[in-house]
């Protein structure tokens, strides 16, 4: 065991790790070594003031000089036990990996697949897989209703000088938000009567904003943007868009960067500045490769399919960003062929039903193009963010489909983590 892999991401910030020379010293080099080692080691104490000291037996250091600044010293016999020690100190300390990852999951209303019984299903596919499971778990985030309603809230300053209105999208898609958002608009206005309703099949919402001078729309999630840039194409096609004084600000509980700069190129490109969005408060996220130019300058043919294909094109997969949750590039490239290998086997029936039920068919074709584009995640995002009482779809697919999944010759029927039947249009089994 290493602490990197029980260990939160981050835990570096609150373990230090110290090694020495470990050939035999003579006494005088010991006593001079355990002299050094003393005064580098009171020196971080100073600046840390860490609360355990925990060395393995024969270390040269002044261990009493720590006990009389009221340092709990833990000795060991060996690494492998100061390692265990270490592995329980992370679990008081939520440190660990379990801990994190139990407690964001009991934050969701859809919680079904215990962490541990869900990481046992990687081990039944190969025991070398478990670390994976592990890994995906540690960047487990969920998102309650409690900083949804934080994530909208609004100041005095937001509202002085203006009038303003509270809107959301209806949608009707399974699994859609719009009830969500609606829900939590709700219970933080006093007048939810006012709270508009923009049904962008309808224009008949637009009686209710007359007179308004900033119309604050309110989503969970703004992932791709793909959803967010066709609704503003049918809002460009209604009498919204032409009021002359309205501007019309989006607010969120999650944003990701690929989101904002497909919305805020839709809006340069279409010359419309009264369209604001708003990066979320607390969550907003990276999915774009580092070093990316998001204004897309490079381009030199401006519209809708050239910037979607652009920022397509540099998404890197959230779950496995990080570096430290991998031994090297090598592992973290098997990391996503293994999950995409499992995603692409849970997706393909998904896809069936979701595209059946749409073309109201009992026989589809689903391209392999398209099954591609969702084995991480819608847009390969391999996101591991949700919301409690809702699943996104760039979320993993194993995180919240079912079925049966074969890795060479080992097989299991693949169980969620999370269940949300309005998703996928099944019943809990």
């Amino acid at each position: 065991m290493s602490i990197n892999k029980v260990a939160v991401i981050g835990w570096q910030n609150s373990i230090i790790i110290e090694s020495f020379n470990a050939q035999k010293l003579s006494r005088d080099k010991f006593i001079e070594q355990q002299k050094i080692n003393t005064t580098e080691l009171l020196s971080k104490y100073d600046e840390y003031q860490f609360n355990y000291l925990i060395i393995q037996r024969g270390f040269p250091l002044d261990i009493e000089k720590f006990q009389n600044e009221g340092i709990d010293v833990k000795l060991q016999n060996s690494i492998s036990t100061l390692l265990k020690v270490v592995d329980h100190l992370l679990e008081n300390l939520n440190l660990h990996w379990r801990i994190i990852a139990e407690k964001e999951w009991r934050k969701s209303s859809l919680y079904h697949l215990h962490p541990d019984e869900w990481i046992h299903q990687f081990v039944k596919l190969g025991n070398q897989y478990r670390n994976i499971g592990i890994a995906l778990l540690k960047n487990l985030r969920v998102v309650t209703e409690a900083e949804l309603r934080d994530a909208f809230k609004l100041t005095e300053a937001d509202r002085t000088g203006l009038n303003i209105a509270h809107a959301f999208f209806h949608d009707d898609e399974p699994g859609s938000s719009s009830l969500a958002v609606q829900n939590v608009l709700e219970h933080m206005y006093s007048f939810p009567e006012n709270i508009i309703k923009i049904d962008l099949d309808s224009e008949q919402y637009l009686e209710n904003i007359n007179n308004v001078d900033v119309l604050f729309v309110y989503e969970d999630g703004l992932w791709s943007g793909v959803e967010l840039v066709r609704r503003l194409n049918a809002i460009c096609e209604t009498p919204l868009i032409t009021k002359p004084n309205l501007q019309l600000h989006f607010k969120y509980g999650i944003t990701s960067d690929v989101g904002l700069s497909a919305a805020r190129l839709f809006s340069k490109h279409k010359a419309l500045s009264r369209l604001q969005f708003h990066p979320a408060k607390n969550h907003h996220y990276s999915f774009l490769k580092d070093g990316v130019d998001t204004c897309l300058n490079h381009l030199e043919n401006w519209n809708d399919i050239t910037i979607r294909n652009a920022l397509d094109k540099e998404i890197e997969p959230y779950a496995f960003r990080s570096a430290d949750m991998w031994i090297d590039e090598n592992d973290r490239k098997k990391a996503i062929s293994v999950c995409a290998e499992i995603g692409r086997q849970l997706v393909r029936p998904f896809l069936e039903r979701k595209e059946k039920r749409k073309a109201n068919k009992n026989e589809v074709i689903i391209s392999e193009e398209m099954i591609s584009k969702w084995e991480l995640g819608a847009c390969g995002f391999a996101s591991t963010i949700m919301f409690a009482s809702s699943i996104p779809k760039p979320v993993l697919p194993l995180m919240w489909l079912q079925g049966d999944v074969k890795l060479e010759d080992k097989s299991v029927y693949w169980k969620p983590l999370f269940w949300d039947s309005r998703r996928t249009g099944q019943t809990d089994t």
